[in-house]
């Protein structure tokens, strides 16, 4: 039953996603030769056959050696890096294993002799030279094994100190069993039940332990972030611990948790496991599919100060840039035709004055004529649906070089290089220009103002007055009556009648009021 454990064992660490399963199932599988070894030279009562189970007994020990050794380096070293046994002891093993073969010719290393046991012949072991020399090179490496182990287990923090302990006293044991059978010559060996005992014990703490007491202190510091994805590492920046938002953003599963440094580095490029402590801010695709994550690794301290692992956080902060993307696009662009607002064109303006070098520019007012009455005879609905189209026939006719937007609620804004301004074919465009919801059609008046822009370094104010005036004196020569609206100070209505702007509307004069008051403030 024994050795059926342990190959289920076995077969069960080679399937583990984990680094040391290999090792695992390597030494569960190399107590297996000894055992029946050892359950022959018990149940058999002929000469030849219980030194077959004696050779089959000590060879099958050297394997366990080498097995133990393979394990105890995978087991105490961490992951990240390959280890290899020294070729040295896998050279004693070798050579040791050959002079117990050629015990056969030579009689160097054992013989068995008959005694009686309850009645029963039990052939025993006589040690010759060669037989001491395979117990001192054992238990040699068996004592550098332990040795190993007492050194992890000083430098570990306590709460890792668990799953080495039970690993270094359990070979305590078994080796403390097999010297009282060699000291007190007891006749039947029983010190490999302690071997498959120690073999389970290893799959246990390797493949199925977790350290929940780490986990609970670890935990703890980080409870309050829950919808996050958690990673725990011990000092070895070996994962042991995930919670489900990590499990799906990295697609794992909970028995796959050696596979999460290299999956974090893959995923996200920029992690430094030697550092203790880092934060990065990620962008993972681009445009509207992009994803924003932010990274925070932290260090996990013991009451004595030692290193006890880190936790990393990895938040997803998709929706809130995508909020802040949608926050800076309203604040620069018009909600009903999706073009800048004033201010931003102006500033889009100024940039375009500032890099394009001697490209001579032209400022276009474009200002949709009798809007109020289109508002008034077909409804605001259909005001706005042309304010969108007039919108649909600006953008696809701009390149690059020009920038545009809404000025305000009839008026919009060109600022276009001269070399791609075309007046004729944009004279036929606004004499056909037509909207329409789909049952009701209406042609669209729109004027231009067109100002050359030939004084990049003239201050904003001196610009503005210079496009007012180029504005009203294009209206005087195609005889029409200028309004200037927002009129709300005396200097700006003193400029604006200097100028030759003849009719003013704004809050210098009045706010807003019903129509009984504005006739009595008209007649006064």
């Amino acid at each position: 039953m024994l050795s059926a454990a342990l190959i289920v064992c076995a077969v069960l660490s080679a399937k583990s996603s984990k680094a040391i399963g290999k090792a695992v199932a390597i030494l569960d599988l190399s107590f297996i030769p000894p055992i029946i070894g050892n359950v022959i030279i018990i149940g058999s009562h002929v000469e030849t056959i219980s030194k077959v189970g004696y050779y089959l007994y000590f060879i099958g020990m050297d394997v366990v050696i080498y097995a133990l050794l393979h394990f105890t380096v995978e087991y105490c070293s961490g992951s990240g890096k390959e280890h290899r046994i020294p070729r040295i002891f896998f050279l004693l093993l070798a050579l040791d294993t050959v002079q117990i073969i050629l015990n056969i010719p030579f009689g160097h290393a054992f013989d068995v002799e008959a005694t009686d046991v309850q009645g029963k012949i039990y052939y025993r072991l006589l040690p010759h030279f060669g037989q001491t020399i395979h117990r001192v090179m054992g238990y040699s490496i068996f004592a550098a094994v332990i040795l190993i182990f007492i050194v992890v287990i000083r430098k570990m923090p306590r709460i890792y100190r668990e799953r080495y302990t039970v690993i270094l006293l359990s070979m305590i044991v078994v080796v403390l069993w097999q010297a009282f059978y060699i000291f007190s010559r007891t006749p039947v060996d029983r010190s490999m039940i302690g071997f498959g005992c120690f073999g389970l014990l290893a799959f246990y703490f390797a493949i199925c332990y977790r350290p929940l007491r780490l986990l609970d202190r670890m935990l703890s510091n980080i409870a309050a972030g829950l919808g996050e994805a958690l990673f725990a590492f011990d000092p070895n920046r070996k994962c042991i611990w995930a919670n489900e938002p990590a499990e799906k953003l990295l697609d794992i599963k909970n028995d796959e948790l050696d596979s999460v440094p290299e999956k974090l580095r893959s995923k996200f490029g920029v992690l430094d496991f030697s550092k203790t402590r880092q934060s990065y801010n990620v962008t993972l695709g681009s445009g509207d599919d992009a994803s924003y994550f932010y990274l925070e690794k932290r260090p996990v301290y013991d009451n004595s100060g030692k290193d006890s692992g880190s936790f990393l956080v990895v938040r997803n902060n998709t929706e809130e840039q995508r909020r802040m993307k949608r926050e800076l696009y309203n604040s620069t662009h018009d909600s009903l035709t999706g073009l800048y607002t004033k201010q931003h064109l102006y500033e889009c303006i100024r940039q375009k004055l500032d890099t394009s070098g001697d490209t001579p520019y032209l400022a276009v007012f474009v200002d949709v004529k009798n809007f109020k009455i289109v508002n008034d005879i077909f409804s605001s609905e259909f005001g706005d649906l042309a304010l969108q189209q007039i919108a649909d026939r600006i953008r696809p006719e701009m390149t690059e070089r020009c920038v545009y937007g809404r000025l305000a609620g009839d008026t919009f804004g060109v600022f276009v290089p001269a070399d791609e301004f075309d007046s004729e074919q944009i004279e036929r465009e606004l004499t056909g220009f037509t909207v329409t919801d789909g049952t009701v059609e209406h042609h669209i008046l729109i004027h231009l103002g067109v100002y050359e822009v030939t004084d990049k370094d003239t201050d904003d104010d001196v610009r503005s007055q210079t496009i007012i005036k180029n504005i009203i004196k294009l209206t005087d020569d195609l005889g029409i009556a200028s309004l200037t609206e927002g009129v709300e100070t005396q200097q700006q209505f003193i400029s604006l009648a200097k100028m030759g702007c003849q009719l003013f509307q704004g809050y210098y004069f009045a706010k807003p009021m019903p129509v009984d008051e504005f006739e009595k403030f008209a007649f006064k």
